[in-house]
């Protein structure tokens, strides 16, 4: 159901979302995206990229997946209540003006980017947040310092660096178990996701994050164990044959 590509890149998006509603309070929409840039190795940040797709595409890729589909990850591809109220008010996303940004033209003919505000149920001017630690792998990157970026984020406790390495384990080990499953090889996730989304690979992303500490390592230290749980922690710690992707062109200092 919705191919590998987009079963693994709207697992991704689709839990985003979820983590917008659930930080709604801190944000929401640009929170999550602010904490998701370059320095992550996507070239757009997951809800702007379902505001590019359009958030009814979005609902009938994940509904198809939630329908046809019963991992571990099933329950991350419910779309929240809120975006389906946006689908039901025709604000799909940049094809009808409006989702969850909209760019506001004021009387001098200067626009304005808003966000949609969970909390509130109305749009605003999208926020300029500062997390030390996107900073930190900022700097890093401007200097090709690769493995010093991701150092940054792996020892950083604040709340957006977890929310940020968290999901991207989820994101790696989703997108394994997707290539083990129906695959042709565990490289097949690397071909869709950087030739599909221009994401970082999974595998090239893997050891990259291998370089820092072990993955196990991380796993443990980060995720609950509940979701360790959940999952086959052997193939994170499974020698794969090198990703053919160098992970340092999808890091950007931006």
């Amino acid at each position: 159901p919705a191919f590998m590509g987009n079963r693994i890149g709207f697992q991704f998006i689709n839990e985003s979302l979820q983590y917008a509603e659930k930080y709604k309070h801190k944000g929401g929409i640009d929170y999550i995206d602010a904490i998701f840039g370059g320095v992550t190795g996507r070239s757009m940040p997951p809800l702007v990229t379902s505001d590019f797709v359009g958030l009814d595409v979005h609902k009938a890729i994940v509904d198809n997946i939630y329908n046809n589909t019963d991992d571990y990850e099933h329950a991350t591809f419910v779309m929240p209540a809120f975006a389906q109220q946006l689908i039901a008010e025709n604000k799909l996303g940049r094809k009808t003006g409006e989702g969850l940004y909209r760019k506001v033209e004021a009387k001098d003919g200067r626009r304005t980017l808003e966000v949609y505000d969970i909390a509130s149920k109305n749009y605003r001017p999208v926020k300029q947040y500062e997390f030390g630690f996107v900073e930190e792998m900022k700097n890093h990157l401007k200097v090709g310092s690769y493995s010093e970026a991701l150092k940054c984020l792996v020892d950083d406790s604040s709340e957006e660096a977890m929310i940020c390495i968290q999901l991207l384990i989820k994101y790696t080990a989703y997108s394994l178990h997707v290539s083990n499953a129906i695959g042709e090889n565990i490289h097949s996730s690397d071909h869709v996701m950087a030739n599909g989304f221009n994401w970082i690979p999974p595998v090239a992303l893997l050891e990259a994050l291998g370089e820092v500490r072990l993955p196990n390592s991380i796993l443990r230290e980060k995720m609950t164990k509940e979701y360790i749980d959940s999952l086959d922690v052997a193939i994170l710690n499974t020698k794969f044959e090198k990703s053919i992707y160098d992970y340092r062109s999808f890091l950007k200092a931006k």
